[in-house]
């Protein structure tokens, strides 16, 4: 090993060190993304430090200082100061309240916490700036020219990955079920009758591979079983193809290999991988159609029917497979059209580039948009109809406004009498006050689904002209209510709920058979489930909020270097996101941003492994 590599080395050892220390004696959460600044901070530090003393002699720094000469100074330090006012905002919205201490006078705590904020902006500021000098600036080319795609690399990285996951079915063998995965797997039992509360289609997947191990054994545990082995299977052809993809685009082994170990450093993607919720193959049909939105607009490799096929696919389970999944496509794909056709309009305008620009595949993606949007109308409509399946609580789609309403009754803000009888009508206001939690909408989705939900169903009109009245008189309430309700996706905070390990308690006696480590599997369950709250940095990438963060700061970066259509590739993780804000019923649930944590490395791969 040379002098250079054992530095480095001792250097990131050193800086993980001193990272614990303030991690241990402040008292920090260990998913806390100020920690990951200070870490990139001492590093670069100690990196500095070596560099100055070999200044003389070291090439490699020399070529540092050139290309960084090459920076545009001002738009860095412009990008930097926009990340840093992001970062800091959402960190006061994290841990604002212990800015001031325990101060009880006024402008002491004032003081107190325009101190704080100033330090958590400094820090942030030059962490941000170390970053995104390193993200942007000018890199000879290194990577070789793309290759052909590998199937057999891509079939090699998927049985990687399933063999990854392998230990954690055999442990907890026949997969996890949780409440939600009881009601589909009763649902497609025939034993309930179809609801669309969670998406049919997914219902009817679960039947399928149900019913056929079911079918061969005449064992329910066996049915579940076979699900968890599908559902397993296209997690790590998913996963697979995206390591294969990104070693076919950059012609290096250095992405392919963060995404693999990104995928299998982090349990929660083995444990997700045998838990019968809708969320995980959703997730990995995102990861699919962004996958093929990189081919085409980033690497403008030409669309091939392979990749049409794949993003029409993965668009069309996109939407069928999560609610929210529907209008996140909408979204992405309207904003890419209309940029594509704005482009198109101004390359016809340029006469020396009027045959430059490819109508065709753009015509082809229009088609694709309006195929996908008329198939899912009409499996949610007249096929669902057909099958008289039952639309969800309308409730559940209110998760924040309710919220809102709540946190105002609760805490006895401005609201009329005529107001407070409006409400009565739905349900009685003393169970607010009873069952009212700030990050947790289910109790307040349980006052209008217990209630009178007929009258407020035909009322809905009077019932939105109340809410707006009451949050106009009261948007500190609603404020602080959104905040308390959605602070998980877009801050540094841990996730109230991350993973199940097994089958929960519940009255078909269902239970799990593990078929390896019975006499350990609870204790390799547990350390699974725990991991993350003793082990500083690596816990950001258990952080939904944090990871958001840093695609934030990776699009800001292809901004500064005007790659644009880089943006394209981040946009269904930024509706995704929009979306869950807008109706979340908890603060903090993995799951929910799952499309995003599964993706995150590859997204990472993409960033980083070649100048797009």
């Amino acid at each position: 090993m040379n002098q250079p590599t054992k530095t480095r080395i001792t250097n990131l050892l050193i800086a993980y060190l001193i990272t614990f220390v303030i991690y241990n004696l402040g008292h920090f959460a260990p998913s806390d993304i100020l920690l990951g600044g200070i870490f990139v901070i001492v590093y670069q530090l100690l990196k500095k430090r070596d560099m100055l003393g070999n200044m003389g002699e070291n090439a490699l720094a020399m070529r540092h200082l050139r290309l960084a000469s090459a920076l545009d100074e001002k738009r860095l330090k412009r990008t930097t100061f926009i990340l840093a006012i992001i970062f800091t905002l959402s960190y006061i919205i994290y841990a604002g309240s212990a800015f001031c201490a325990d101060l009880d006078n006024a402008l002491f705590a004032s003081v107190y916490n325009v101190a704080t904020s100033l330090g958590v902006f400094a820090i942030f500021y030059i962490s941000i700036n170390m970053v995104l000098r390193y993200m942007v600036q000018p890199r000879q080319n290194t990577v070789s020219r793309a290759k052909a795609f590998n199937i057999k690399g891509w079939l090699l990285y998927s049985l990687v990955i399933f063999m990854a996951i392998i230990p954690m079915l055999l442990l907890n063998f026949p997969g996890t079920m949780t409440v939600d995965s009881f009601y589909q797997l009763n649902q497609a039992r025939g034993i309930v009758p179809y609801s669309d509360h969670h998406p049919w289609v997914h219902t009817l997947l679960i039947k399928i591979f149900f019913n056929l191990g079911y079918m061969l054994s005449g064992n329910v545990t066996v049915g579940i079983g076979t699900y968890s082995i599908m559902q397993m299977l296209i997690v790590a052809l998913t996963v697979g193809y995206a390591t294969a993809s990104i070693e076919e685009i950059s012609g290096s082994k250095k992405g392919s290999l963060i995404i693999l170990v990104g995928f299998i450093i982090c349990p929660y993607n083995l444990a997700y991988s045998i838990t019968m919720w809708k969320d995980i193959i959703f997730s990995a049909f995102v990861l699919l159609l962004t996958i093929t939105l990189y081919r085409i607009y980033v690497m403008q490799i030409p669309l091939k029917a392979k990749d049409t096929i794949i993003f029409s696919i993965s668009g069309l389970m996109m939407c069928l497979l999560r609610h929210n999944g529907f209008y996140a496509y909408v979204l992405t794909l309207g904003i890419i059209i209309l940029s594509e056709f704005i482009k198109y309009i101004k390359t016809r305008k340029d006469i020396l580039k009027k045959h430059s620009y490819n109508t065709e595949q753009l015509r082809q993606l229009f088609y694709i948009f309006l195929a996908t949007i008329g198939i899912v109308f009409i499996i949610n409509h007249p096929i669902q109809s057909a099958f008289n399946v039952e639309q969800g609580d309308y409730a559940h789609n209110l998760a924040i406004p309710l919220q809102q309403i709540g946190r105002t009754v609760m805490y006895n803000g401005e609201i009329t009498d005529i107001e407070y009888e409006q409400l009565e009508k739905i349900n009685s206001l003393q169970y607010i006050h009873n069952n009212y939690i700030p990050g947790g909408a289910d109790n307040m989705i349980q006052w209008l689904v217990a209630g009178d939900s007929a009258y407020f169903e035909n009322h809905k009109g009077e019932y939105f002209r109340l809410w707006l009245a009451v949050g106009l008189r009261n948007p500190i309430s609603y404020l602080e209510a959104f905040l308390e309700q959605t602070k998980g996706y877009y801050t540094t905070m841990m996730p109230e709920q991350i993973a199940y390990y097994g089958i929960l308690e519940n009255k078909d006696k269902l239970d799990n058979f593990p078929i390896i480590g019975l006499r350990w599997r609870i204790k390799i369950n547990e350390i699974c489930d725990k991991i993350q709250n003793v082990v500083p940095i690596y816990a950001i990438l258990y952080s939904m909020g944090a990871c958001f963060l840093i695609l934030i700061m990776c699009a800001a970066g292809k901004i500064y270097k005007k790659q644009y259509t880089m943006l394209y590739v981040y946009l269904p993780y930024f509706a995704l996101t929009l979306s869950i804000i807008i109706a979340t019923p908890l603060v903090a649930d993995l799951r929910y941003a799952y499309p995003l944590m599964l993706a995150m490395p590859t997204l990472l791969a993409m960033t980083m492994t070649r100048d797009s």
